[in-house]
């Protein structure tokens, strides 16, 4: 009967831990962070006090609306329920044909889900979003949040979108 193997192990100054142990818990962090942001912007604890944060809970939402719409100003949430009800309406008019918004409201400039998303040069008026692709860089992209300050938050006011419009203006265009 043949020896069972002994998993591979990664070596510490005081214990071993088996490698699929490691891989689990660096794996793990980054959605446990993700889910904690996520929940505490839908019960609307989190707001952006800085241009910066803005962006850093933009990427946090992870491209879903019923998250980062809670960092919209009144006005950009007024014209984004606009279209889904247009879009709705839409779609009972001509059933069988697919709505312009079917796939959903664009949040970045490409409908790719980028590994990374990375804030760079935060200013009072905006805020850069960069998805970066580390395996395929040549499909990096940036988008720019268009900010408003509100009272003491920083709140998007539009998404210019890689590459070229804006948020706003996809909601105006498509109906």
């Amino acid at each position: 009967m043949p020896t069972p193997k002994k998993p591979k192990t990664t070596k510490t100054e005081k214990n071993e831990t088996p490698m699929s142990e490691t891989k689990t818990k660096t794996n793990i962090l980054p959605f446990i962070v993700l889910a904690a942001i996520a929940g505490l912007l839908t019960m609307g604890r989190v707001s952006a006090t800085t241009p910066e944060a803005a962006g850093k809970l933009f990427c946090a939402a992870g491209g879903k609306p019923f998250l980062a719409k809670r960092l919209f100003t009144p006005e950009l949430k007024a014209a984004w329920d606009e279209a889904e009800t247009k879009n709705e309406e839409w779609a009972k008019a001509h059933p069988g044909e697919k709505p312009p918004f079917a796939d959903g409201i664009p949040l970045a400039g490409f409908p790719d889900k980028a590994p990374n998303c990375e804030v760079v040069k935060p200013t009072e008026k905006n805020v850069e979003i960069h998805y970066k692709f580390p395996e395929d860089p040549k499909n990096d992209w940036a988008d720019r949040l268009v900010l408003k300050q509100v009272g003491d938050k920083f709140l998007i006011d539009d998404i210019q979108l890689a590459p070229r419009g804006t948020l706003r203006g996809r909601l105006k265009a498509a109906f």
